[in-house]
Order: structure tokens, then sequence, then C-alpha cells
């Protein structure tokens, strides 16, 4: 064996040599071949494989250098070869081929002490906020029902006088329980006529938002229920021949017998003036001012007594918004 073979030997037991290297190993040893071949042509060169046929060395030192990639893949080492092959940059190119899946860094995690106390925090604010946001929730809707219904009342009204060529409800005729039965049927979309009771349309027990019981509702002569939803009884309720004054009642349940059933929530009690100005019910004329509203609010709506009127004036003063 020449001088060349011999020195591989002494460095790395097991030297693989690719197509195109020199059984002297002079190539592998000057970097010729940038990344060696374990499969390739060419002779290996091991103190083992020192006698036999040239065909069959290079079927042991094949055999020799599979079994080596299998261990060093089962084993996860970082350097399969000898310390004394690791030199340069071209070794470190080698290497790196093997021990990639080793270099990449631990991503980093919460333990299961951090997520537990994170889910506690929000669990904590969840129930301090969330019932908050759905009791703000539901005020939108009982607005927003009742916006609708206050637009529907008073664009009817506005038609009514324009089809009995009218300047006023009472010159149109709208003075009598028949009159305002038909004003109802002919501009509202009627699902449920309840007569002069107010069950099933309206609900038979009522509070105030102070608690206040109010028992079922004031018992108007005429009770309905449309297709929005909306229920209410209705009525004369004159306060006068001024052409501002009121001639109508309307008492209003937004969801019908569903809850909660407290005036100023989901019940406002309003009336239909003679102008065809929808505004609070307790006013004399309409419209009516702010201060006067307010008024009613805090004497009649949100306070003990067993007075229902005064919380649709609140809804008109502070823009349709629920703030109390």
């Amino acid at each position: 064996m020449r001088r060349g073979k011999a020195s591989i030997v002494k460095y790395f037991p097991l030297a693989p040599w690719g197509e195109g290297v020199r059984r002297t190993g002079e190539g592998l040893i000057r970097g010729k071949n940038k990344y060696p071949s374990f499969i390739g042509e060419g002779a290996i060169c091991h103190p083992e494989l020192g006698s036999g046929s040239q065909e069959t060395k290079s079927r042991r030192g094949q055999s020799d250098v599979h079994k080596m990639l299998k261990q060093v893949q089962h084993d996860g080492i970082n350097n399969p070869l000898p310390q004394s092959f690791r030199r340069g940059r071209e070794t470190e190119k080698f290497s790196s081929r093997f021990t990639l899946h080793s270099s990449l860094k631990r991503k980093a995690a919460f333990t299961l002490a951090e997520v537990l106390v994170t889910l506690g925090i929000i669990g904590v604010v969840s129930a301090m906020t969330v019932p908050t946001l759905m009791q703000n929730h539901q005020r939108k809707v009982y607005v927003t029902q009742m916006h609708k219904f206050y637009n529907e009342l008073q664009q009817a009204a506005q038609q009514y006088m324009t089809d009995h060529n009218a300047v006023n409800l009472r010159e149109a005729g709208l003075t009598s329980n028949e009159a305002i039965a038909d004003f109802v049927n002919s501009y509202f979309k009627v699902v449920k006529d309840c007569g002069n009771t107010q069950d099933p349309c309206m609900s038979s027990n009522y509070k105030k938002l102070t608690g206040t019981e109010l028992g079922d509702a004031s018992g108007q002569p005429l009770n309905y229920t449309i297709a929005s939803g909306v229920s209410f009884g209705c009525g004369p309720a004159s306060t006068g021949t001024a052409d501002n004054s009121r001639v109508a009642i309307f008492d209003v349940d937004i969801n019908g017998q569903q809850g909660p059933n407290i005036a100023g929530r989901d019940v406002f009690i309003i009336g239909l003036f003679n102008n065809g100005i929808v505004d609070e019910y307790d006013l004399s004329t309409a419209p009516g001012d702010k201060d006067t509203r307010e008024n009613l609010f805090n004497t009649k709506c949100n306070s003990d007594n067993s007075n229902w009127t005064g919380c649709f004036g609140k809804l008109l003063n502070d823009n349709w918004e629920m703030n109390y």
C-alpha cells in the first residue's frame, strides 16, 4: 500500500472516496472534491479490506458506509467523522448536511401555570364586563323597536290627514273608538286583534324602573299586535281643541308579553296629538320642551308611585338613547 493511502488510514478509519478522487487520497486531502460521495466509484482504503479483489473491497466499503450513515442518523451525532477530519471550511459544510436538524433552536412556549393564570384573568374580566355589554345591547334593541313604531305611527297620522283632506287629526275625524280602530286597521298590518281585552296582546304583570308593581295594562278599549311584534292598547284621549292638543293615547309594549315588561324599558305610554306629532303622553300640547319632559321623567317614570307615564319624553330628550 502506498504512502498516500496509509496516511488516510491513519487519520480516519473509514475513508469514503467519491468518483474522480485518485486512490492516493490526494484529492480528498487537498479539497478537490467539495462534497465526497459515499457510494461513488473507487476503492475504499481500510485495514480490514486489504485483501480480496477490487470489486469485493468496493462492495464491503459501500456496505460499511451505509451502516455508518444509519448509525449517525439513529444516534443524532453532531460530528459523525473523527476529529482529525473536521478541519477547514470543507469539513464544516460536509458535517452541516447531517447536523442541520440539531442546530434548530428550541421554540419558546407558555407554561401550564402561565396559561391557567391568563385564563383566570380573562374569566374575571369577562364576568365584570359581559353582563354590562349584554345589558347595553338589549337597551339598544328596545330603543330601536320603539323608534321604529314611533316613525310608523307618525307617518300613519300624516297619511290619515292627507287621505281625509284635513289639516289636523280632529278635522280628519280621529275622535272616537271606531275612527281609531279604522285608523289602526288601515295603516298598520294587524296580526292579532284582541278587542277590548289586553290578553293575549299585552302582559298581565308590569312594573316600574324602581321595581314598583303595576299589575296589568291600563285597559284601553282597543288592543292589537302588529307584524313587527309590537303590541299596543289605544283609544281617544283629548286634552282640548287646540291644533297641538292630544287626541289619542297609545300604551306600547314593543315585544308583547315577552319580558321584562318594565315601563321605561320595553313599555311606553305615548300621545298622538292633533297636529300629527307623537310625543310624551303627559304633555298637554306637542311638541314639548326638554325641561317639561325631564321633570315628568323624574316625578312619574323614575319614581315609586303608580304612574306609567313620563318615560317616553326622556328618550326624545336624550336623542333616542336609553341613558337611565
